[in-house]
């Protein structure tokens, strides 16, 4: 596991992070600390870790078993029967503080090994460099030339080989991480089945055509839409059909949409401290190589 690599844990990390991530960020550059170059979002990544484990436990414990009942109406523009599974609890509001906790750690992790790396290789100073983001290949450019001004340049060359954009030849979870991070308190998260066939298992009968609903989450109603039935369809289900959900971000997550909340937190945990371990590893070579006869 990648993360073995990281130094022995220091005092543990302050679970307040800021809602205005961005002021945050800003702040490193009036922050002196006495810890040695990378400790800092090392750190930081090492308490994501933790708060995983504990959003973790309590994923698994809200999407067990849900009580639920079945509503149905008529969508009017199509006439077609709608049928719902709607949650009698909502999901602890803990679980959307952490997961957007988390997300910011990370976000912040990336910006602040960026500009540890940036000074330990001769600028002066951190402000206005971020570690770049684009929403494609284009956008990612223009944002290497707007916040990576006075940055050596082959730390930037190897801060774009983890692929931090939007498609052409990326997943997009990094950018859109970032773009999570940046825009929203509380992180975008729904319900859905925890496989594909656990409603059709509930079905018992079926007249007519139907459409099976996978995902379609409703927050505001906390339901989830399992089915549509076209005007003479008819559809009866279990009444003792338990219901196991899995929390997945929502549909407005980019690359991240419906992907299963707590393992895509691990995967991008896994890839961020990859890269810090990365940035520091290249500032050391790097010096290395400044320094050699």
């Amino acid at each position: 596991m990648v993360y073995a690599a990281l130094p022995m844990r220091l005092a543990a990390l302050s679970s307040a992070i800021s809602s205005d991530f961005f002021a945050m960020t800003d702040a490193r550059h009036n922050f002196t600390s006495n810890q040695e170059p990378f400790e800092s979002p090392k750190n930081l990544v090492d308490g994501a870790e933790e708060r995983i484990t504990e959003l973790e436990t309590l994923v698994n414990a809200s999407g067990e078993s849900c009580d639920y009942e079945i509503v149905t109406h008529t969508d009017p523009k199509t006439k077609e029967k709608v049928v719902k599974l709607r949650l009698k609890q909502r999901f602890p509001p803990r679980i959307r503080t952490l997961a957007s906790g988390i997300i910011k750690e990370m976000r912040l992790a990336l910006d602040q090994a960026f500009c540890e790396a940036a000074i330990e290789l001769g600028r002066s100073d951190a402000k206005d460099i971020y570690f770049p983001f684009g929403k494609s290949i284009e956008d990612l450019n223009r944002e290497v030339q707007k916040k990576c001004r006075g940055v050596d340049e082959r730390l930037v060359r190897h801060c774009l080989l983890s692929k931090p954009h939007f498609g052409a030849g990326s997943d997009g979870l990094l950018w859109s991480m970032s773009s999570l991070a940046g825009k929203v308190h509380r992180a975008s998260i729904g319900a859905g089945f925890h496989d594909t066939t656990s409603f059709g298992e509930a079905i018992t009968y079926a007249k007519g055509p139907l459409k099976i609903i996978i995902n379609k989450w409703n927050d505001l109603h906390n339901e989830l839409e399992v089915a549509r039935l076209p005007e003479g369809s008819e559809l009866h289900v279990k009444k003792d059909f338990r219901l196991r959900l899995q929390i997945i971000f929502a549909g407005d997550t980019h690359a991240m949409s419906y992907r299963p909340l707590v393992e895509t937190m691990r995967k991008l945990h896994g890839i961020v401290c990859s890269i810090v371990l990365g940035i520091e590893a290249e500032t050391a070579r790097l010096l290395r190589e400044r320094a050699a006869p």
